[in-house]
């Protein structure tokens, strides 16, 4: 199942710092120190950190809410086969300074609509007029806007109320920007378009384009280094960029001039193939997954990029990583364990690499096995302010919606704290999202009469929200909970 992996792929290649996130510029560090607030209220009093091992059977023993499937009324579209198509269909929460959520962005594959919460009403953004295949829009939750790309010519802007506001255009029309772009994010203040042999750059400011990376192969062990399709991510002020399959080097190309900083080669034998790439910005740490498992570290430096240690995953044979599970974020690393999509047993580890802005020596580890079900899964971690990790969980089930889980683990007291779980059609899980919006989950659970309700979860609430919407009425309830 091809689609799970780059489904899971969208949900760890984020930021990977808050503090060098463009997002969070706007609300002047008040909005940082709340969510960091928010995050170390989950932690129980007095409690106790228990050991690795004994984390093990401690799903039965946590906090838990489990979300049942079913309303009488919910944001009602037309049945079609786009609604399953996991990997093109996605929701995004848009947060409020308070990190509450003030509506929820979603596509189905056949319209893409603007659930707005506290108003209790959706607003159709874009909707399919020809029915012949799913498009794969992509949307962009930016500091107070939001950035949809719908249409070969254009990106179009809205508000946070769902009102569009502008749009930017290519400086010249050379390609079709819906069908040839691959990702789309912000970094530094930027728009990028990820496309297979360039970036795409505006100024979100101005609303003008910049301009265009192309970069250039390298020669890589005396051959050259095939760099289609391309790859890119935030690297702090610069944008990170290597080679989809097969890939020996990362290139750093600055944001403000355009040009190529410098490069880095970890691998020392063309047998060794970049598997994942990840930063930590805060930190100015590389991390690089090669082929064999093994982890690259370097250090982001003025002069270039000193390498750190290599060393590898794990110690024994027999023993391999799940595809698209390894993050980066606040000098903590975190990856899943497994034999393969189809392994129900599996295990969480947690390396910390960093404290307090210095770099460890040797990483301080810990670990946390967990099962999964259904024919396949995909599990995704997510660290949080160099003390939580945040994983999320899609199980594929033989004529059912997929079954979702999530659980927050704090790594520092090696405790699993909660676990959220339902079926669902659709969720805000796995798509890029905006750091303020981590505490919220949005579910979308499958109705009767082909209707379907957004449960929205605050893990900082002792409550589930369930948003019931259609275009000519509007209900809101709470439903009680454990936590």
């Amino acid at each position: 199942m091809p689609w799970i992996s780059r489904m899971a792929y969208q949900a760890v290649c984020i930021p990977s710092s808050f503090g060098s996130c463009p997002t969070l510029s706007c609300h002047s560090g008040v909005a940082p120190a709340l969510l960091r607030q928010r995050w170390l209220k989950l932690i129980p009093a007095g409690s106790i950190g228990a050991s690795s091992a004994s984390v093990e059977n401690c799903w039965s023993c946590a906090s838990q809410e489990v979300l049942h499937g079913g309303s009488s009324m919910g944001l009602r579209f037309e049945t079609s086969a786009a609604a399953w198509d996991l990997e093109l269909q996605w929701s995004l929460v848009v947060p409020t300074p308070q990190l509450e959520a003030a509506a929820v962005l979603s596509y189905d594959g056949a319209s893409c609509r603007f659930c707005d919460v506290h108003e209790m009403t959706s607003s159709c953004l874009w909707k399919d007029m020809v029915g012949e295949k799913v498009e794969a829009l992509r949307a962009v939750i930016a500091t107070d806007c939001i950035f949809l790309l719908a249409n070969s010519r254009k990106i179009d802007i809205y508000d946070f109320n769902g009102q569009w506001t502008g749009e930017l255009l290519q400086s010249s029309e050379e390609v079709d920007l819906l069908r040839s772009t691959s990702d789309m994010f912000l970094a530094d203040g930027q728009l990028i378009l990820e496309q297979p042999t360039r970036l795409l750059l505006w100024d979100c400011t101005s609303q003008k384009q910049r301009g265009v990376i192309r970069p250039t192969p390298s020669w890589i062990l005396g051959q050259e280094e095939r760099l289609c399709p391309l790859q890119a991510r935030p690297a702090g002020s610069s944008l990170a960029l290597w080679a989809e399959e097969g890939g020996h080097s990362i290139q750093f190309w600055s944001i403000e001039s355009l040009r190529l900083l410098t490069q880095w080669s970890p691998f020392t034998r063309l047998d060794q193939t970049l598997m994942t790439f990840g930063v930590s910005v805060g930190e100015q740490l590389l991390l690089a997954v090669d082929s064999a498992e093994m982890l690259h570290v370097a250090c982001m430096e003025s002069k270039g990029v000193v390498d750190l240690m290599a060393i590898p995953l794990f110690m024994e044979g027999g023993r391999s990583i799940l595809p698209c599970s390894v993050a980066v974020r606040c000098g903590m690393l975190s990856f899943v364990e497994a034999t393969g999509l189809e392994a129900h047993q599996r295990t969480l580890h947690v390396w910390r690499l960093a404290s307090n802005g210095d770099i460890l020596p040797v990483p301080r580890r810990c670990s946390f096995p967990f099962t999964t079900g259904g024919q396949a899964a995909v599990s995704v971690p997510k660290p949080i302010l160099g003390h939580f990790v945040l994983l999320k969980t899609c199980s594929v089930i033989e004529g059912d919606d997929p079954y979702l889980s999530v659980a927050v683990f704090d790594a520092k007291q090696e405790v699993l704290l909660y676990h959220v779980a339902t079926s669902a059609q659709d969720s805000t899980l796995f798509r890029r999202s905006h750091p303020l919006s981590d505490l919220i989950l949005g579910f979308w659970v499958s109705g009767p009469s082909e209707t379907r309700s957004l449960h929205l979860y605050n893990l900082a609430k002792p409550q589930v929200r369930q948003v019931a919407l259609s275009s000519s009425e509007a209900s809101i309830r709470s439903l009680p909970s454990s936590m």
